[in-house]
């Protein structure tokens, strides 16, 4: 219905196999080359779908946009309001009335995904939510997020707040260009605020050899969703992976499509991709986003998500590679996180049918 484009081939020399990549349901995904906009996998990246806290990455644009007129200055404290402090979690919980600088606010929101946090920006930035919901608007359509639609700046549930996969794109490569000297947030594996340490709860930066970004979200309506960006020898890729039932799933998903996406430049793939402006745009359908509550695997949903394997077997040399169990990036030391992110490999190798990704799912 949304469309499908496989990039995986024989020349890839891979067969799928493994229990985690035999779920009924995928969500929308895409990968694109953040420099030149070819399109290396796509599956449904016009579907509407709930962004979850994906939609924080449009509150960074536009308090990096504010910050870079001069409306902002990174060293200026924004005061947390009743309204900001009355937001669920996740939060910072900061008091009402209490000052956070707004570098640290930004920080603070990538990292810990605080919606208390998003919405100080948000009236750091416009005054008021509504005001700063307008602007997401405008700018969602500036960027051509043309199956995009706003209602708060955290994406906290919302039948009405929907975006896409190559909406999410879109916004995410809008960041890369415009917000160059920003790229380092998105990197970034924690944050103090006050006594508190948060650690970031995207797993790919320690799991993906050259992940340098950038946020994860979740809902039980919107399942599992994650944007990733990752930089190998020249190339920075961009993946979009929604809805995945589990964070898991989601690891496995965004990394597999990541590796196979590199390894195509490696066996002259790239030449015959696509260029997302010229990617066929699915026509617009009166359908509302998928509701994953009962099926996500969360106990907030009501559905324990089970732990995570910590072996994956792999086709090369029929070696089995260790996978971090979840809650790595809280053990090791800071300085151990940062300088393995870009320092080794992958540890999760995919291995994906040689027919293309019609039968795949995490």
């Amino acid at each position: 219905m949304w469309g499908r484009m496989p990039i995986a081939s024989a020349a890839l020399g891979v067969v799928l196999s493994g229990p985690c990549i035999q779920a009924a349901h995928a969500g929308p995904a895409l990968v694109i080359d953040s420099e030149t906009e070819l399109v290396l996998f796509a599956e449904e990246p016009d579907r509407p779908w709930y962004p979850a806290s994906l939609t924080k990455l449009m509150t960074a644009y536009l308090t990096f946009e504010a910050v870079k007129s001069g409306k902002l200055m990174w060293q200026s404290d924004a005061v947390v309001s009743v309204h900001a402090h009355a937001q669920p979690p996740v939060k910072a919980d900061l008091r009402v009335g209490q000052k956070i600088q707004i570098a640290v606010a930004a920080r603070a929101m990538i990292v810990r995904s605080a919606n208390d946090i998003a919405m100080v920006l948000a009236e750091a930035v416009a005054g008021s939510e509504a005001a700063f919901v307008d602007q997401m608007n405008v700018t969602a359509r500036r960027l051509k997020m043309t199956r995009t639609h706003f209602t708060n700046p955290s994406g906290l549930p919302d039948p009405e707040q929907i975006s896409s996969a190559r909406d999410l794109a879109l916004l995410a490569r809008a960041i890369l260009l415009d917000f160059p000297e920003q790229a380092a947030l998105f990197a970034a594996h924690d944050v103090q605020i006050g006594r508190v340490n948060f650690s970031t709860v995207n797993g790919l930066l320690v799991t993906v050899g050259g992940a340098d970004g950038m946020k994860t979200g979740f809902t039980c309506a919107a399942g599992y969703n994650v944007v990733a960006t990752v930089t190998r020898d020249g190339h920075k890729l961009i993946a979009v992976v929604l809805g995945a039932p589990s964070r898991h799933a989601r690891s496995i998903r965004a990394t597999s499509l990541l590796e196979v996406a590199f390894r195509g430049s490696l066996v002259g793939m790239w030449v015959h991709a696509p260029r997302l402006a010229s990617l066929a745009l699915a026509p617009a359908e009166p359908v509302s986003p998928v509701d994953l509550s009962k099926t996500v695997r969360s106990p907030v949903c009501g559905n324990r998500e089970p732990m995570p394997r910590r072996r994956v077997a792999v086709a090369d040399k029929g070696r089995e590679i260790p996978v971090p169990a979840a809650g790595l990036t809280k053990t090791l030391p800071v300085t151990a996180r940062i300088k393995n992110v870009t320092a080794r490999p992958s540890l999760v190798t995919p291995t994906l049918p040689v027919s293309g990704f019609s039968g795949y799912s995490p």
